[in-house]
Formats: structure tokens, C-alpha cells, sequence
């Protein structure tokens, strides 16, 4: 197994690009030399002395909020060389060094391997606490500690790779030609995830607009090629194709346009699924005055990001585009005069001049311990990826007090009730209402294709005017989907976002330090001339833009 995943390797050393460490000629140079070599990135970057080990583990060390250990001054005890298996040790480049009260120490070198560390706890029945050190020194010492293992490990991983490049050799062009071909075809639809499932011996669906369909011309030459086609995608994203005992969650880039894929592999009891997550920079580079915001709703948001200090808060389920609003927040005021940290589960996207953060619970590194490391960072500007917990909470509401700009999201129905939300999770009214300065609630709805038709009269007798607010003539001005090929047949193309914006004046800010409940807080917003959710879904049913079923399934479930 490789010790220093690729995209560890590529991060690192845009950092030390945007450090003026390495120069970008350099790198792009290594780029080069490493797609002809098919080596590990980071050899590479070793071997040219581009960069040396230190500066990679200090860099990590820094980003990951982890401590470092010299293993020079280890004393390796025989307790701790047989708390894991010699294979393990070898083939993870993890390296056990201390175990007591129940706590036990490792070194690594590549702290983004997070399923690593989840065997190891479940393995030893032991809490973790990980520590970086450098590529050389772990690999000294392994050689050192367990010699012979290494011998009959060298001898396995070579007869391992004969096995990879036979599995290579007898996967027919069709297998190859088949993922290549489904993998263009999800990346032109601009599908978000592809789902291969052992489901009916085989199946493959697209999440394209938030809905996923089977693909059933695929799931045909799937269900013929399950094994084989498996195979190729662990082939791709580096995994183990022997391993289909554990989850493996890898990725890989493709294309002309260098998409990233995020890929997770699950043992089910009908055999491997496997989910692949596509991740184009491209989509995210939407300025915010496109997302859709009225013109007032864009002046209070305007007015929120050029506060000083303060809490934004985005609200809405998983899928409601809340990354999209967030990133386009940040970059609409990402200048070189200001510092933005970021804490994110997980960093799907490597922004340009902002410092990220990959949150990993199992190591300790949680949104409440990256927010406080971010502190001593001196940032004008801190994205928090979600507030879960008490904890969290009460160091972004510190923070956002204290001279700084937080952003952050909650998993709320709608904006009044994020308030809610935050004080049963115990940060007190009155802060709430000092420190909140713009609560955003948001969904997704899918867009008609022009191929788009009036609404029957039957489906007209099925809607309820009174609850959506309503008057019987405006049903003629409501749309339903038909279908054609531009759209695939689904009578929808492409999607939107439908806003809620709860901005806190004067008035709102008392209502929140007196308790006002839910209700009180959702007035005093129609009366700035704030639109409510539904407010906002039904304008853009009665515009034709979106269709009554579409708002309906959006906003009731």
C-alpha cells in the first residue's frame, strides 16, 4: 500500500506554493515527470528535493492541529510491538510506540487515511491519540523492528502485483471501455453521484438534480460484469482489490477536465457497493450575486459579510446546496488582506488562498478543536463546516464576538428555528442575539424544461389554495412537467435555490435575547418583507419556473 496517498501529496505542495516554499513551475515540472513515471506523487516530490520530509510533516502538523513525535526517542517495548499485527504495521506504514491507561500511540505520516485508524481502535479496543512523523523515520523503524515480517512482506506484495497486473491483463477492453463510458456520461449529464449496487445482480443509478434514477442500458452489461467492472474502479482509485471485507473509501481524477472522484467501497451482504462521488471545481465558481437572491435579500447578505464580526448561519438538509452558498460567500470576499481558515467534514474542494481544514473526529481534530487552534491563527474570517454540538457552538458564538467573521451551518427546517436550535443546544438568548447577524434558510428545487405544459384541471382540484396562500385564478399561471429528450424525459432540467433570510435588525436582535418563540421571529421577518420558504417556492411555481409537485415534495417531507 502506497504510505502518502496522492492527493495528501498534491495538497501539501500547493500549500507550499501559495507559501512561496515551491515554485508552480516545479511543481507543474513534477506533474509531468510523475504521470510518465506512474510513481507516487510524493516520491517525486522527494527525490527532485523539491521538498524535504520535515517541511511535509510540520506542514501536516499544522494543518491537521497534530503533534509531532521524534521516534529517535522512543524506546519500543515488546508490549507494543504485538499490539498489532506485524502485516498491519507493514502494510499501513503505521507505527505503534506507547500504550498506556487504555491510550495508544501512533505514528503516521499521512494523517487523511481515516479508516486506518477506525481498525486499529477496533481492532485493539484502545482510544488513539495519532502523531505525525516523518516518511524516513517510520520506514527506518518498521525495518528495524519487525525485519523478517518485512522479508515475507516484500515477497507477498510482489506476488500481490503480479496478481493486480494479471487482473489487469484479463480485464477485457469492454470492462475498461464500459467504466470509461459511464463515467463521460455521468460527468456530461453533470450528475452529482453514481451508485453501483449488487442490487438484482447489478444496477447503476445517477443522482442527477438531488433524484436518482437506474441507468438501465448500464445495469444490463453491469449485471454480466459486476466482479470485473469492481476490479477496475479499485484499479483506478488505488484501493485493494483483495479487500472486501472492510469499507474502503479512496479517490481518483479523470479526464481531460481532471474531475475529481470521491470513492467509497461498502461489504453488503449481496456483495461490494460501491458510491462514487464527482467533484468539479467548475460548479463552485458561482458569484453570489447569481445564486438567486432577491435584490433585498442580497443587500442584507452583502451587509452581513461586510461586518467586521458576527455569525452567518446557512440552514437546510444535506443536498439543499448550502456548500455552494457558503464557497460563494467566501469568495466573494477572499482578498490577499485577509486570513480565512476553514474546518470541513469533509473537504470536497481545494479553494484557491484560503487554508482548510479536514476535520477528523476519530483523531480528536473536531470542529470544536480546529475552531479553537483557529483562534491563535489570527483569521478576519472563519467557516465553521457545522455546528453539531454545545461545544462547537459556544466557541463560534466566542469567536463571532471577539472580532471575527464566522460562517456556519445547522441542520434546520427553516431560519426562526435555528435560533431554537442553538439555545437548546445551551449558548444563552442574549448572545444569540448580539452575535447572529444573518440566518439563511435554503432549498433545492428542480427547474421545467421548456418542454413544460399548463396545469390539468384534474391536478388543479388536487391543490389546497388556502394552505399555499393561493387565489383560485393564479392556478393558469402554474406549470406541470411533460418530457422530452433535452431533459431525458424527466420534464426537469437543472435546479434552484428558494431562500428564506432571517436578517437581524434592532427589533429582531431583542425578540432573540427576550425567547420570542418560532412564530413571534417569522413575523417580525414577513413584516422586514422577508418571504418564508413556502413564500419563496410558490413565487417560483407561479413564475413557471418550477412545478407544483416539485414544490410540494421539497417543502413537505
Amino acid at each position: 500500500m502506497q504510505i502518502f496517498s496522492d492527493n495528501t501529496a498534491l495538497n501539501t505542495a500547493r500549500a507550499f506554493v501559495r507559501e512561496n516554499i515551491l515554485k508552480k513551475a516545479e511543481l507543474d515540472n513534477a506533474l509531468k515527470i510523475n504521470e510518465q513515471s506512474n510513481k507516487p506523487l510524493i516520491n517525486t516530490l522527494l527525490e527532485y528535493e523539491l521538498i524535504n520530509e520535515t517541511q511535509i510533516r510540520d506542514q501536516l502538523a499544522n494543518n491537521y492541529s497534530l503533534d509531532i513525535i521524534e521516534l529517535e526517542s522512543v524506546s519500543f517495548t515488546k508490549e507494543v510491538k504485538e499490539i498489532l499485527p506485524a502485516s498491519f504495521i507493514i502494510n499501513h506504514h503505521v507505527l505503534p510506540y506507547e500504550v498506556r491507561e487504555g491510550v495508544l500511540k501512533i505514528a503516521l505520516a499521512d494523517p487523511a487515511n481515516l479508516n486506518i485508524l477506525s481498525q486499529i481502535r477496533t481492532f485493539t479496543d484502545l482510544s488513539i491519540e495519532a502523531y505525525l512523523a516523518t516518511i524516513g523515520s517510520i520506514q527506518k523503524y518498521i525495518k528495524h523492528n519487525y525485519e523478517e515480517a518485512v522479508k515475507v512482506i516484500d515477497l507477498e506484495k510482489s506476488e500481490m502485483e503480479i496478481a493486480e497486473d494479471d487482473i489487469l491483463v484479463n480485464q477485457s477492453s469492454d470492462v475498461i471501455t464500459f467504466v470509461n463510458n459511464f463515467l463521460d456520461k455521468a460527468i456530461k449529464q453533470k450528475v452529482s453521484d453514481i451508485h453501483i449496487e449488487p442490487n438484482f445482480k447489478g444496477q447503476i443509478r445517477f443522482r442527477k438534480d438531488g433524484i436518482l434514477r437506474v441507468q438501465k442500458t448500464l445495469s444490463e452489461f453491469l449485471q454480466k460484469n459486476y466482479l470485473p467492472v469492481i476490479a477496475r474502479l479499485k484499479i483506478m482509485s488505488g484501493a485493494n482489490i483483495s479487500e472486501k471485507r472492510l469499507p474502503q473509501d479512496t479517490a481518483f481524477t479523470y479526464g481531460k477536465k481532471d474531475i475529481d472522484f470521491r470513492v467509497s467501497f461498502l461489504p453488503t451482504y449481496s456483495g461490494e457497493r460501491t458510491v462514487l462521488r464527482i467533484l468539479d471545481k467548475s460548479s463552485l465558481n458561482v458569484s453570489l450575486d447569481v445564486l438567486g437572491f432577491s435584490k433585498n435579500d442580497f443587500g442584507h447578505i452583502n451587509n452581513a459579510l461586510n461586518s467586521s464580526q458576527g455569525l452567518i448561519l446557512v440552514t437546510g438538509p444535506t443536498g439543499s446546496g448550502k456548500t455552494t452558498t457558503l464557497y460563494s460567500m467566501l469568495s466573494s470576499i477572499n482578498k490577499d488582506d485577509i486570513n480565512i481558515l476553514t474546518a470541513e467534514d469533509p473537504v470536497e474542494y481545494d479553494l484557491d488562498g484560503i487554508s482548510q481544514v479536514q476535520v477528523r473526529d476519530n483523531i480528536g481534530l473536531t470542529f470544536a478543536a480546529a475552531l479553537r487552534s483557529f483562534l491563535r491563527q489570527d483569521p478576519e474570517v472563519i467557516l465553521v463546516g457545522e455546528i453539531r454540538d454545545q461545544e462547537t457552538a459556544n466557541i463560534a458564538i466566542k469567536a463571532s464576538l471577539t472580532g471575527h467573521l464566522v460562517l456556519s451551518t445547522l441542520h434546520t427546517n427553516d431560519a426562526p428555528s435555528t435560533v431554537t436550535r442553538l439555545s437548546d443546544m445551551g449558548v444563552p438568548n442574549y448572545l444569540l442575539g448580539t452575535a447572529i447577524k444573518i440566518i439563511i434558510a435554503q432549498r433545492l428545487v428542480r427547474k421545467l424544461c421548456d418542454c413544460k405544459v399548463p396545469l390539468s384541471e384534474k391536478l388543479k382540484k388536487t391543490i389546497d389554495c388556502k394552505a399555499w396562500n393561493i387565489s383560485p385564478s393564479e392556478l393558469k399561471k402554474i406549470y406541470m412537467p411533460k418530457g422530452c429528450n433535452k431533459c431525458d424525459h424527466t420534464g426537469y432540467k437543472g435546479r434552484m435555490s428558494i431562500f428564506e433570510i432571517l436578517p437581524v435588525d434592532q427589533n429582531i436582535r431583542q425578540l432573540i435575547s427576550d425567547n420570542a418563540d418560532q412564530k413571534v421571529l417569522e413575523k417580525a421577518m414577513t413584516k422586514l418583507g422577508q418571504n418564508t420558504l413556502g413564500k419563496s417556492g410558490v413565487l417560483a411555481m407561479l413564475n413557471g419556473i418550477t412545478s407544483y409537485s416539485e414544490i410540494e415534495r421539497v417543502l413537505t417531507t
